[in-house]
């Protein structure tokens, strides 16, 4: 009778979750996003793995379709609850930035690097972002890398002397004592 029971609890939470789910994808489709994330936040309080699975296929969809509002707007769901997927989160950067939402896509930029420093796509991303360039992920990489590798730069003469400072303050007080010894001159020629 127990078990009865709590199938059928079981059942009405799915219920639940399943009405959620599609209330969200409807408000996103009528561009109500804040409130699409309230229904998918509803939906994950009962039922997360579920919900995360249903939303990250619908995430794929959005991302493809080029709904990049929508692919944000469940990106951002996602994301607070697997705060650690460094792809993810690369990729919904790259929403932001596509809706010129530069600032919050730099935010997700950093965080997909605090989860994995060395994720250069993140890393190129963030700097095409901080430049607002309209190029994503693999092209980025490309442009960027062919300027890496050239070594001869033309630098500064001060970037190969150790002692820079000190010739600095060499030169500094040889002017100074110069112009003491002009101005002694000067007046003692009046």
């Amino acid at each position: 009778m127990l078990d009865f029971i709590s199938k059928r609890k079981e059942r009405k939470i799915q219920q639940q979750v399943e009405a959620y789910i599609d209330n969200g994808l409807t408000k996103l489709s009528y561009k109500l996003y804040r409130q699409g994330m309230i229904c998918f936040s509803n939906a994950i309080e009962l039922n997360s793995e579920f919900v995360v699975k249903k939303l990250y296929i619908e995430f794929k969809s959005y991302y493809q379709r080029g709904d990049w509002d929508s692919a944000l707007s469940i990106g951002l769901i996602l994301l607070q609850v697997n705060k650690k997927n460094y792809e993810l989160a690369n990729r919904v950067g790259n929403c932001a930035r596509k809706i010129h939402n530069y600032q919050q896509a730099n935010n997700l930029y950093r965080l997909s690097l605090r989860n994995k420093k060395g994720y250069r796509e993140a890393f190129y991303n963030l700097a095409a972002s901080m430049g607002k360039v309209p190029l994503f992920d693999l092209d980025v990489k490309y442009v960027i890398e062919k300027y890496i590798s050239i070594d001869k730069y033309i630098l500064p003469d001060f970037v190969d002397d150790p002692d820079f400072i000190e010739s600095i303050k060499k030169s500094l007080i040889v002017s100074y004592v110069d112009r003491i010894k002009k101005k002694i001159e000067h007046e003692k020629n009046k």
